[in-house]
């Protein structure tokens, strides 16, 4: 029967954390992690685990096999691409282990996690590489060529970033390693409890060569897995979704505290349930608005393999005749300061349209928002890449209002200064002397080098 390799998504993660214990049932080191075999509680810790952290880390591959006939996911594999030194030169001052699932041996845990480190340390150096963190076949499909594909996979990924592969294996394991070009570099062992049997367990360390020593690695995309799309529009949750990353990326911006009047940290659970009411009603409002009215596009990142948007993006464009956003949709909101918003939003558009009188269309940039968990993963670039392109297409300006934060991403992608409005936080009751830029920013359209 035929075989098929895909990412794991969100869905397979019980099957893949069950299929982990299965593999390993009997791994003499595996048992004595686990203290002599696993239980139910130890799986269902390790699953909730597996979807708590699940696409957190953009370093991490992982990947399984399925029986293409049945359905049936029948191997995995977890890879690392690791050029994170100080982790492995410091290993010694690793945190005690807290969050191991309920009758695993941490101390043993800790061992193996040394090893590790001390072995990676040793035998990959300075250099970037890929780390094979796992590799496990159900035992009802052993000699199917499920951990060929796998190797397959991985190799071919090494060389689309030309770095070297490490892996600690089990020496059952070396001959699959050996015969897709690992090496083996050393050994090292690890002392089991001595109420086993094997008391002593030896792990062999491995290496797949660097592709192309001549020329530079490369790291790995930590935006692969993500698609922009316009939100669906017959869908509340999507805005309803998108209200919350916006509360999320904006919470810690001094500005969006004093235009709300919440201080950073304060408890207000009555309020946070009127603020959520009012969330549900403005996404209703903004998807009825992304309907009915013309020149709005609102686009959302989402991550294939867990199937959230974790990034938004709103588009205006400025036609004659096509209606002009209305201010004071803040009215109601809990601590509006009124006076403040007035100011603020009303001085953007003073600005805008005194920088863009005589263009008669125009983008604009309205909203940027990604979850901050998702930071540094490339993906507001992409949200901008879908609407700039579009609007060199269309041979169109595109105006935006920055954070000073924002600039360098701004700047990257052929936005220019040209005005800025400076908020006297003392003036609307914030700190006295404080003073908040927003910064106004024009793009002219732009024809592919």
């Amino acid at each position: 029967m035929p075989l098929e390799i895909s990412p794991v998504h969100r869905k397979d993660l019980e099957s893949c954390t069950r299929l982990r214990y299965t593999g390993f049932r009997k791994d003499a080191m595996v048992q004595a992690l686990y203290g002599g075999g696993e239980t139910e509680e130890m799986i269902s810790y390790s699953i909730n685990e597996a979807r708590k952290k699940f696409g957190e880390d953009p370093n991490e591959r992982s990947v399984k096999v399925k029986d293409s006939e049945t359905g049936e996911i029948i191997a995995y594999s977890l890879w690392k691409y690791n050029n994170d030194r100080t982790a492995l030169e410091n290993w010694d001052q690793m945190p005690e282990i807290t969050d191991s699932p309920p009758g695993w041996d941490k101390e043993l845990m800790l061992k193996i996690e040394h090893e590790q480190a001390v072995s990676m340390n040793k035998y990959m150096g300075q250099k970037a590489f890929l780390y094979v963190v796992s590799v496990v076949t159900h035992p009802d499909h052993l000699r199917r060529g499920a951990g060929s594909l796998i190797m397959k996979w991985g190799i071919s990924y090494a060389r689309s970033l030309n770095v070297p592969v490490f892996l600690m294996a089990s020496p059952h394991g070396v001959p699959l390693y050996i015969k897709h070009g690992f090496q083996i570099v050393g050994e090292t062992a690890i002392d089991l409890p001595t109420a086993l049997i094997a008391r002593r367990q030896v792990i062999v360390c491995m290496k797949y060569p660097i592709p192309d020593p001549g020329i530079p690695s490369k790291v790995p995309d930590p935006s692969w897995n993500i698609e922009v799309s316009l939100l669906d529009y017959s869908s509340v949750e999507d805005f309803i979704r998108t209200a919350e990353i916006m509360t999320a990326a904006f919470e810690d911006d001094r500005i969006s505290a004093l235009l709300f009047n919440k201080p950073k940290g304060q408890d207000d659970t009555e309020g946070m349930e009127r603020e959520r009411s009012r969330q549900v009603e403005r996404a209703e409002k903004s998807r009825d608005s992304a309907v009915n009215t013309k020149g709005r596009k609102f686009t959302k990142a989402v991550d294939t393999l867990t199937g959230e948007i974790i990034a938004v993006g709103k588009w205006v464009l400025f036609d004659e005749g096509v209606e002009k956003e209305q201010l004071g949709w803040w009215n109601g909101s809990p601590g509006a300061n009124v006076e403040l918003l007035e100011f603020f939003f009303g001085s953007m558009a003073e600005k805008r349209e005194s920088h863009m009188q005589g263009v008669k269309k125009y983008w604009y940039m309205s909203v940027l928002a990604t979850e901050p968990k998702h930071h540094r993963r490339g993906i507001a670039s992409k949200l901008l890449k879908w609407g700039l392109d579009q609007a060199d297409a269309e041979g169109l300006p595109v105006w935006i209002d920055a954070t000073p934060k924002g600039l360098p991403l701004y700047i990257r992608h052929g936005w220019k200064e040209v005005d800025h409005i400076d908020i006297h936080a003392g003036k609307y009751g914030g700190e006295e002397g404080a003073v908040y830029r927003t910064v106004c920013m024009l793009r002219e359209p732009q024809t592919p080098k």
